[in-house]
């Protein structure tokens, strides 16, 4: 049994917003680290400050955008590739009350920072804006970094070569760089996995905007370590990010059926570059559903939630299979986790991969309080804004196999 290289798992990373389409705004490189001045609150097991986060954090503090149920992570993801920031998986908590110096507020802000995850460096920034009324927002941004980059350009010219280098902040037994054009399937290029760091030599042969992502095997599995937006011949803009992803809209069918519905937005994707569509699987379905669950039960978006990677979890339950493969996701409902899927180079290569014939999809719905809700949540009464208790986590697990 093989285990299918590229799959990986996303947390929350939703359809992009139009913040940050103007190109002026835009960095001419692409880095980590970015060394910050000291500013603001310090939060406790966090590298020191650093610009990108510190300049992304007081944004989401100011903006309107930080009172809004949705989209957070969204904006947060456009400012940081604008402000020329790799990091993947950013997690935000927010709360707008009339005392951010509260026992609520930090008690909540340090119960949300426990929960992060801190498989590599954990790097975190805080803002700070106070309101007409009297009241402040507070907005936390943490990232989890597996690798740092050297300086990768934002603009470059059709067939430019360029050199990625990653430091390695976490030991990986294999790296790919992944690259993902305006059009087509993802491509895997050559990677020199070296002591300490990747390298990796490429052009870009399309005009528009190309995602490069480092994708790394960790004793967790694969996961995207890095992740640099460089446009060719054309001037920074999110717009292409934004669009549909292929089979999104399927979502309003009114499935009542959560995996149905997953299925025919996949299999849409699938057809729409030529793929075969899959057929699912009951076998495949259970254990998707029991990851799925784990995730959950254990609030981590992993290939490995405590029950084992996809091809061990396989074996577990007696299906024989030559190839595995597996995205999960966790966002605010199943349309946008289809979306996040298929904008990372990494899962659309797992979602269209020739050679899969099945799939198993789990679903997992999750209740938010009026606190709470994926990428914003607000401790205590003294909140003014809240999630509305309609919101939902949803947990998601697509497994795919081929039998041959």
């Amino acid at each position: 049994m093989s285990h299918q290289p590229l799959a990986a798992s996303s947390d929350t990373i939703e359809p992009l917003s139009e913040v940050g389409q103007a190109s002026a705004s835009w960095a001419a490189v692409s880095r980590s680290p970015l060394p910050g001045e000291p500013a603001g609150m310090r939060l406790p097991g966090c590298a020191p400050d650093e610009r990108a986060l510190l300049t992304v954090a007081q944004a989401m503090a100011e903006s309107d955008a930080t009172v809004a149920p949705g989209g957070e992570l969204s904006d947060v993801l456009v400012r940081l590739r604008a402000a020329g920031s790799p990091y993947v998986w950013p997690h935000l908590w927010q709360v707008r009350a009339p005392s951010l110096d509260s026992p609520a507020v930090t008690g909540g802000l340090m119960a949300w920072l426990s929960e992060v995850p801190a498989t590599g460096q954990r790097r975190c920034a805080v803002g700070r804006a106070l309101h007409a009324d009297g009241s402040a927002t507070l907005s936390a941004l943490a990232v989890d970094v597996l690798a740092d980059l050297d300086p990768l350009p934002t603009r470059v010219r059709l067939g430019q070569w360029l050199r990625l280098r990653a430091r390695l902040l976490v030991p990986a037994s294999n790296a790919e760089t992944v690259l993902l054009g305006p059009r087509g399937t993802p491509r895997l290029i050559p990677s020199e996995l070296r002591p300490g760091e990747v390298r990796s030599v490429f052009s870009l042969d399309q005009p528009g905007m190309w995602r490069i992502q480092l994708l790394l095997a960790t004793d967790g599995g694969p996961r995207p370590a890095l992740e640099a937006w460089t446009f060719v011949d054309s001037e920074p803009d999110a717009a292409e990010a934004l669009a549909e992803a292929p089979g999104e809209s399927v979502a309003g069918s009114g499935s009542a059926e959560p995996g149905e519905l997953l299925l025919a937005m996949l299999n849409a994707a699938r057809r729409s570059e030529g793929r075969a569509p899959l057929r699912r699987d009951p076998r495949l379905d259970e254990v998707a559903q029991a990851h799925a669950e784990a995730m959950l039960q254990r609030r981590l978006t992993a290939h490995d939630a405590g029950d084992g990677l996809p091809s061990e979890r396989l074996e577990r339950a007696g299906i024989n299979a030559s190839l595995v493969g597996e995205n999960v996701a966790r966002s605010i409902d199943l349309r946008r986790a289809h979306r996040a899927l298929w904008n990372s180079p990494a899962h659309r290569g797992t979602l269209l991969e020739p050679r899969f014939e099945a799939v198993g999809l789990g679903v997992v719905t999750e209740a938010a309080s009026e606190q709470t809700m994926p990428g914003t949540e607000t401790p205590g009464s003294e909140a003014e804004t809240t999630a509305p208790a309609a919101e939902r986590a949803v947990w998601i697990c697509e497994l795919f196999a081929n039998y041959r």
